[in-house]
């Protein structure tokens, strides 16, 4: 057999590889929808976004899938958008994406996080969304410390989140949102783009970028939530 052959076959045998390998992954997500469709499944959480503390990621309206054995045997990454209790009201559940993992020193500007002196590159974010809107140039240091997450909206301009009620014990970190099953406008109108839609979720470890003193400086800090808010009760968001 010719080599021209040999390569041809190879070739072949890659191409279909990779496609079965897509359209496994495809079927997984659309058989959990299809499952998820016809009623409650075991190790899985449907709940509906109340807010759009979470967008362009998560709108309000989408109905969510949260995988709740996505930690039983490994810890949350940066990146990840989780479902966890209200430190304020166990009743309550928010979805967030973990920004800072145990042991991170993390310092909060009103354009940008830096971890651990490294600035964090978020492709995530709602563009044209600041963390602290009309505020000025505030800064909070925050340390998470062990078995502790920070955790971020992605629409930090509508996010009550870790700079408002501090980090997150890992109890009680539920799981992982995977997938959007639906999504519904307030007027009840479908959005078709949205449906059994995955989300594209990677460890953003590796977007820490450049070190913090080409940057700016950390003298000027100031205590968390010193500009008034602390003293606003906590938003009160329903299951569904």
């Amino acid at each position: 057999m010719s080599k021209n052959i040999l390569l041809i076959i190879f070739i072949f045998s890659i191409s279909a590889y990779a496609g079965a390998a897509i359209s496994s992954n495809k079927s997984d997500h659309q058989s959990l929808c299809s499952k998820l469709n016809k009623g409650p499944l075991d190790g899985y959480d449907l709940l509906r976004m109340p807010s759009n503390s979470m967008a362009n990621t998560l709108l309000e309206g989408d109905h969510i899938i949260v995988n709740l054995a996505s930690y039983k045997n490994s810890s949350p990454k940066r990146g990840d958008v989780v479902l966890f209790l209200s430190p304020s009201d166990p009743r309550i559940k928010y979805t967030k994406r973990v920004i800072g993992l145990p042991g991170d020193k993390i310092l909060v500007t009103n354009e940008d996080v830096f971890i651990n002196d490294k600035k964090l590159n978020e492709p995530y974010i709602n563009q044209g969304s600041s963390l602290f809107p009309v505020i000025g140039q505030l800064r909070d240091m925050y340390t998470v410390s062990k078995d502790e997450y920070f955790l971020l909206g992605d629409n930090r301009n509508k996010s009550r989140d870790s700079r408002f009620y501090g980090n997150i014990m890992s109890k009680n970190i539920l799981g992982k949102v995977e997938v959007i099953l639906y999504s519904l406008t307030r007027d009840n109108k479908k959005r078709p783009e949205r449906t059994c839609k995955p989300l594209n979720q990677q460890n953003y470890s590796n977007l820490l970028s450049y070190n913090l003193k080409n940057s700016l400086t950390t003298k000027s800090t100031v205590t968390t939530l010193s500009y008034g808010l602390k003293n606003r009760p906590p938003l009160k968001v329903s299951r569904y």
